[in-house]
């Protein structure tokens, strides 16, 4: 049953990382803001890579946690006006809950 629940929650915050990728085609698609789509496809692969980080060593989860956390900010700094970008904290949160003992996920 743990496994069945980790698995939903994991394809969960896929298809939210998703819906924020077609989401940005949507509202900078025209403008030619590249960039915020190099940046939501790096956040994806590495959103799909964290099973493996995480198993191969805790330092390296903290640098990627530390790279998401990084890549988020950086989308909410070069399009100041937009609200969806805060979504994106959905899928770390439930990858540090899981992860990391309680009192280290509420920190």
């Amino acid at each position: 049953m743990a496994r069945r629940t980790l698995l939903i929650t994991y394809m969960t915050t896929y298809l939210l990382a998703l819906a924020a990728i077609i989401r940005t085609l949507v509202a900078f698609g025209d403008h030619g803001f590249w960039p915020l789509i190099v940046l939501m496809g790096v956040y994806l692969v590495l959103l799909i890579a964290e099973p493996l980080v995480i198993r191969h060593s805790r330092p390296l989860t903290y640098i990627y946690l530390l790279a998401q956390t990084a890549i988020i900010c950086t989308l909410a700094y070069l399009t100041p006006g937009v609200d969806f970008w805060a979504s994106l904290f959905v899928p770390l949160v439930v990858q540090v809950m899981h992860n990391f003992p309680r009192r280290t996920g509420f920190l």
